[in-house]
């Protein structure tokens, strides 16, 4: 481990070497050609592109819309700036020019990031979305993910834990799954890695959501993100800080019942299944006496700490330029003891260098390294936390008898949560990871070939993941008069360690070709060759001890040792071609295909070809448009079609061979290895393929006041892995394999809206998206139907997914001669468990029994089906406001345990179940029945009735609208900064996830979690308070 630590500094010392280089040489003093652009109304333009065209050369303008950049006499600036029209003009011997652009509010000029290269968003043919940095900016989050969440149509963004550095959230385009991930032209790791990128560093994202992803080739059939990361310009050395501090809170709470109200309901419960009661009356009196302990105030706090800081440096010359961004951050969990926390460092450094006039480098290096620390040794250790800490019976005491040294051993759960959150007293786990990437291309213009360029890329990336884990021994106590204090000890310690080692390669060959031809025919041609290679290494061991001396594995004795590993290696090989054709912007089309190659088939099938075909017309471009409708801008119907493949199945399926299994002691006690047959090989295993379909329209108006995007899109997959249901013979010595067999399909429909306008120094835009997929299976291999019945309550073919059959609660039985009257429930005993206040079930197939075939489909389940955003942005002069809703809908939720069911595992349980039918009078079997929220509290096997059914009362809807962000800034005015030699401030308030707007039972939860497992554990969502401030010298 200290040989790979050694490794990644001298990287990140090169790294910092190579990168100072550029901007050592940028402080030299030379001529320059400044000025200030301006908008049609005099104010600056800030962030405007200015090039020198036909060179590397390059800057942007700063907030004050000034700008600087080396060039000659006779040399050609282009200025370009979203929302403007770009403006060329020729350098005379005045070394300061000034630019007033003319607005346009379309956007059709923005460079959009593509496959292998950029386009306009005038020309693209595909369903491709993109966001800007600043837009990504104003959602505070350590996940890139969550901070775009609501903001790009069709991507899907679900956070499912809020405890630092867990990153733990789902990333979906379109409702297809989970996208492949491009950083800087190179597929990278997953989800992970692309949402510990800093916002800081990027330039730009795109997203590629129909066939247009299948140039990626293999696995990209869910759809693929693009990262490009900001380089540098030629201009002075530019110094950008931007820092934030804030407070984080639970954007859930939840609180347990108080003694009386916990007495109150053990008494009921009993009660109502005729046990009688368990107290008296004056013994219930003097319950209310006793003191509650809030468990979940002693282990957890309300306010947490998190900040991050970043500085980014850029400059060079017109030869050689850079950019260098670092960045460091750190997030307290709400543990009382302080035991969750998280911290991240970064480094970034993108060199461009002109080595001569026709050929250009770029040195792309990036490391990060982070540590996340947490009690306990189960990945689910926080589930266990607040398990206990709302089932702990509430008049049971931290501290037996009150004494500190001493943790009591609470009822029913024998675990003390408190103890058990502190790392001195519990053990801990400790993960580090480490990263480093790496990107340098060589771009080969020839000068002999007008448009046609030579590209080589050569990617290596390598990471590390450790994970330590201390597990100690824990005395809890039990007290007593005539016993004194009596231990339990729980937990046999361990000390463990495990590591990661991954490596990459990337290697690419590119022939670009670009040429506009007389006539307005504009042609582009991409072809590459690409090779990866990607290995791994895993290693553990573990060793259990008796008496705890340091944090060390080889402190612990080695007997009881155990041990492992693997190590693996893929390979892939791929073909691409691309062809770009229009004519004046009018007419559209894109040619594309990839053949790829993987290492997990039969050689016979292991190649694949995944072609791709789109086109458009730009009907506003017509001369009958321009002549009859010049108020419309963009007015364009595309579509595309195209096929991709996905890795499925296990690898190497088309080899016999045998696997380690088991074992048996054969003589004088040594236990031998056993080995099993791999089962029945299948050599015609492959790749599953999927073919997507879209049907897009483009449309603005009056300069981009108002736009509309909609795209209708259907994906079909074939060749999902599956076994066939098959009976064999115990004798057959084999399982069969698994194959090519089942198929499905996705549909949906995407819409964008958009407005902008300005009056004055009043500005404003307004946007909103939303996304509608579902998924049908139109073949699935299973065992023959039973009976008809079986078929349509259970069957799958040609049925959407993702439906949940649930009995429909129609009311509540308001007394027993109601519960008397009514349908037979077949698991209630003949009705005879019923109480007031149970739910009354529909009697769907009329039969006078409340059965399993009376269930019917009235829920959506897993991921939503629905997801949209609102955008709200106003600029008011200097100052800035950016309001964002966010939500999903289409999708339900259903709780179990402690969280879920009342008085679980005879322990305690949420107040919001004291909100419960109820006697008036408990000891009277007369007495009259009070109406509440819940069923009146039972437990035993009667207990499953009103809270574990499968119905429409438990089982709620999580569509909710969350108000997700509100940030408010202030930007100095630049005459106030120009004396200090500072071009930016800006100083600004962010909330974030600051209402949500739900079921109101779901409120105590957070609707965005899915009931992974059922329970309701999982870390709190964070709502954070923050401040910050940017400055730019």
């Amino acid at each position: 481990m200290n040989q790979s630590k050694k490794k990644l500094k001298s990287c990140i010392l090169i790294l910092i070497w190579i990168s100072l280089l550029p901007l050592s040489l940028s402080a030299q003093q030379f001529e320059e050609v400044s000025g200030t652009v301006t908008d049609s109304e005099g104010l600056p333009v800030p962030g405007a592109a200015v090039t020198v065209k036909g060179t590397t050369s390059g800057t942007i303008t700063d907030v004050a819309g000034k700008y600087s950049i080396k060039a000659k006499e006779g040399n050609i600036l282009v200025f370009d700036c979203l929302g403007f029209n770009p403006a060329e003009i020729v350098c005379g011997k005045s070394s300061v020019i000034n630019v007033k652009f003319e607005e346009n509010m379309t956007g059709l000029n923005e460079v959009v990031v593509v496959g292998f290269g950029q386009q306009k968003k005038a020309t693209l043919t595909g369903a491709i979305s993109s966001i800007r940095p600043d837009d990504i900016a104003t959602t505070k989050s350590a996940s890139l993910a969550v901070s775009m969440a609501g903001k790009v149509p069709g991507l899907q963004i679900k956070q499912q834990n809020g405890m630092p550095g867990t990153y733990s959230t789902d990333v979906n385009v379109r409702g297809l799954g989970s996208p492949l991930y491009v950083i800087d032209g190179v597929i990278r790791d997953g989800v992970r890695e692309f949402q510990m990128l800093s916002p800081e560093d990027i330039e730009s994202i795109s997203v590629l959501k129909d066939a247009s992803a299948a140039i990626f080739g293999m696995n990209s059939g869910n759809g693929v993100i693009i990262v490009k990361t900001r380089t540098g310009s030629a201009s002075r050395l530019k110094v950008t800080y931007d820092g934030m501090v804030g407070i984080t809170q639970p954007s859930t709470s939840l609180k347990a019942m108080n003694v009386y109200q916990y007495e109150e309901l053990v008494n009921e419960a009993s009660i109502n299944v005729g046990n009688g009661p368990a107290y008296s009356k004056d013994e219930l009196a003097r319950r209310q006496a006793v003191p509650t302990v809030d468990w979940y105030n002693e282990v957890f706090k309300r306010n947490s700490l998190q900040h991050r800081h970043s500085i980014t440096l850029s400059g060079g010359t017109d030869r050689i330029s850079t950019y260098i961004g670092a960045g460091y951050s750190y997030e307290d969990g709400i543990l009382r003891s302080g035991d969750i926390n998280y911290e991240k460092f970064s480094l970034r450094s993108n060199t461009r260098a002109a080595l001569t006039d026709n050929l250009t480098m770029n040195v792309n290096l990036s490391a990060w390294t982070d540590r996340r620390t947490q009690p306990g040794t189960d990945g689910n250790a926080f589930m266990y936390l607040m398990k206990q800490v709302y089932n702990i019976r509430p008049y049971e005491p931290v501290y037996a008898n009150g004494n500190k040294d001493y943790y009591n051993k609470p009822t029913p759960s024998n675990e003390n949560p408190v103890a058990a959150s502190h790392s001195d007293n519990y053990g801990k786990t400790d993960w580090r990871n480490m990263s480093f990437q790496s990107t340098i291309d060589l771009t080969w213009k020839l000068p002999w070939v007008k448009g046609l360029e030579l590209k080589g890329l050569v990617a290596y990336d390598r990471s590390q993941a450790s994970t330590n884990m201390l597990q100690k021994s824990i005395k809890l106590y039990n007290w007593s008069e005539s016993d004194g204090y009596v231990p339990s000890t729980l937990w046999q310690p361990f000390i463990s360690d495990s590591r990661t080692d991954n490596d990459r390669i990337d290697l690419q060959g590119q022939i670009l070709y670009q040429r506009e031809f007389r006539g307005g025919h504009n042609l582009s041609a991409t072809v590459v060759f690409e090779a990866k290679r990607e290995t791994w290494r895993y290693l553990y061991g573990k060793r259990i001890y008796d008496f705890f001396t340091a944090d060390n594995i080889d402190m612990a004795p080695s007997t009881g040792q155990t041990s492992g590993g693997n190590h693996g290696e893929r390979k892939y090989l791929s073909w691409v071609g691309k062809l770009n054709y229009d004519y004046k912007s009018r007419y559209l089309v894109e040619l594309a295909c990839r053949y790829d190659g993987s290492y997990r088939y039969n050689p016979d099938n292991r190649w694949d070809f995944f072609p791709v075909v789109s086109g458009g017309w730009r009907i506003s471009e017509e001369k009958f448009i321009k002549d009859n409708a010049s108020w419309i801008d963009n007015l364009k119907i595309r579509a595309s079609y195209g096929k991709t493949g996905q890795d499925g199945g296990d690898p190497f399926q088309y080899m016999s061979g045998y696997v380690q299994s088991g074992g048996y002691v054969l003589s004088d006690g040594v236990y031998t290895n056993g080995w099993t047959s791999t089962g029945l090989i299948n050599p015609n295993l492959s790749w599953y393929s999927s073919t997507t379909a879209d049907l897009g329209l483009d449309f603005s108006v009056f300069n981009g006041i108002a736009a509309i995007e909609v795209d209708v899109y259907r994906r079909n997959r074939k060749g999902l892995i599956g076994t066939r249901l098959q009976a064999l013979p115990n004798t057959f010595g084999a399982s069969l394999p698994q194959e090519n067999l089942n198929k499905d399909r996705t549909d949906g429909i995407e819409l964008m809206l958009s407005h902008k306008y300005a009056v004055g120094d009043f500005s404003w835009k307004v946007s909103a998206n939303a996304n509608f997929a579902r998924s049908k299976t139109i073949y699935e291999e299973r065992a023959p139907y039973r009976s008809s019945w079986d078929r349509y309550r259970n069957g799958s073919v040609g049925r959407w997914q993702g439906i949940n059959w649930l009995y429909n609660v129609t009311g509540r039985y308001q007394n027993f001669e109601q519960i008397s009257h009514a349908p037979i429930n077949s698991t209630q005993a003949g009705n005879s468990f019923l109480l007031p206040g149970d739910y009354i079930y529909e009697d769907w197939n009329g039969d006078g029994i409340i059965d399993d075939k009376d269930r019917q489909p009235l829920r959506w389940e897993g991921s939503p089906k629905l997801y949209y955003g609102l955008n709200l942005n106003f600029w008011w002069k200097g100052i800035d406001l950016t309001v964002l809703f966010q939500g999903s809908a289409l999708s339900s939720v259903k709780y179990g345990e402690v969280l879920g069911q009342v008085l679980t595992f005879n322990g305690n349980s949420p107040s919001f179940y004291y909100d419960r039918w109820h006697r008036a009078d408990p000891y009277d079997e007369n007495s009259k029945w009070v109406s509440g929220y819940w069923p009146s509290t039972r437990q035993g096997t009667s207990n499953t009735y009103s809270q574990t059914d499968a119905n429409t009362f438990n089982r709620r809807s999580s569509a909710y609208l969350r108000l997700k962000t509100v940030e408010l800034g202030y930007t100095l005015s630049t005459k106030w900064l120009e004396k200090a030699k500072i071009s930016n401030v800006r100083f600004y308030a962010n909330g974030f996830n600051l209402l949500v707007f739900c079921d109101g039972y779901l409120k105590y939860f957070d609707p965005e979690i899915s009931d992974n497992g059922g329970y309701g554990y999982q870390y709190p969502l964070s709502r954070s308070y923050n401040f910050g401030l940017n400055i730019t010298f």
